[in-house]
């Protein structure tokens, strides 16, 4: 079963001085996260220009954060699994095994899914995703 996941660019990003991520629902630990959003669903973002971006971010265009780890293209879709301490690409297509995060209910961990930016204040729009989980990867 899937989940549509609106994510928004101001209020999701983490540029934000306390940062909000959209809930993307709870998942075992071992289960295989598979997140899609379309190419044509686009936000806007303000690092070095306006961009109109989608998932992926502006290409070619690395922001670190001052207060959060990581660096990731400016405006691209990054998710969470410990409540925002450490990230990981989403992009317009992800799928990855749950081999770790904050467990909050036996093996459970929370997914949360944010805009990367520096400056939240500038962004408009949002991105749905599309989240689901299998048990195990398909054979070969």
């Amino acid at each position: 079963m899937s989940q549509k996941v609106i994510v928004h660019a101001r209020d999701n990003s983490t540029g934000k001085p306390q940062i909000t991520g959209a809930s993307g629902g709870r998942y075992a630990l071992g289960s295989v996260l598979v997140i899609n959003c379309s190419d044509d669903d686009e936000w806007e973002i303000s690092e070095g220009g306006l961009h109109e971006v989608n998932a992926n971010g502006v290409p070619d265009e690395l922001i670190p954060s001052s207060a959060l780890p990581g660096e990731f293209q400016a405006g691209c879709m990054v998710g969470s699994l410990d409540g925002g301490q450490t990230f990981f690409s989403v992009g317009t297509c992800l799928r990855m095994r749950i081999l770790g995060g904050t467990k909050v209910e036996g093996n459970q961990v929370d997914l949360t899914l944010y805009c990367w930016d520096s400056d939240y204040e500038n962004n408009e729009g949002r991105i749905t995703a599309t989240v689901s989980s299998e048990v195990d990867c398909p054979s070969s």
